[in-house]
C-alpha cells in the first residue's frame, strides 16, 4: 500500500482518505437518542453516524463555552456502553487540537476524548439536527 502526503492529508493508494476508528463510551440513552435521530433524519442514516458526530464536534468547537461543556460530559457513571466512529486524518488533527485545549484548561479531566464526543453528541441532539 503506497501512501502519499498531499495538502497535509494522508491518502491511501486507492485515493481513499485515511480513516481510523475512534472508540468512546457514552450513556445508553444517548446512544439510543442518536440512533433515533439518524433513523428519522432526511440527510443522515445509521451508516452516516461518523459524519453526523464529526460535524457535531466541529459545531461544538464553535461554541465559546465548549471546554466547560466537555468537562460536564466527563463520564463518571457505570451506565456507559462502547461505541465507535471513523475519523479521517484531518478530522483527527482537529480533534487532537481540541483535546489538547480541553486538557490544558482541565488537566485532571478523565477521558477527555470520550467527553468531547459525548458533549458534541448531546449539544447537537439538543439542537435537534
Amino acid at each position: 500500500m503506497n501512501n502519499t502526503l498531499k495538502r497535509n492529508s494522508l491518502k491511501l493508494s486507492n485515493n481513499e482518505k485515511d480513516k481510523k476508528i475512534i472508540t468512546f463510551t457514552l450513556n445508553k440513552d444517548m446512544q439510543e437518542s442518536l440512533r433515533e435521530v439518524l433513523i428519522h433524519s432526511e440527510h443522515y442514516n445509521l451508516k452516516m453516524k461518523s459524519d453526523w458526530i464529526n460535524e457535531a464536534i466541529i459545531m461544538l468547537r464553535e461554541n465559546p463555552d465548549y471546554k466547560e461543556m466537555v468537562r460536564n460530559a466527563e463520564g463518571k457513571s457505570g451506565a456507559f456502553v462502547f461505541d465507535k466512529i471513523y475519523m479521517t486524518f484531518d478530522q483527527r488533527c482537529f480533534f487532537s487540537d481540541m483535546r489538547n485545549e480541553v486538557v490544558k484548561e482541565f488537566p485532571d479531566i478523565q477521558g477527555p476524548q470520550a467527553a468531547i464526543i459525548r458533549a458534541a453528541i448531546l449539544s447537537r441532539l439538543l439542537r435537534k439536527k
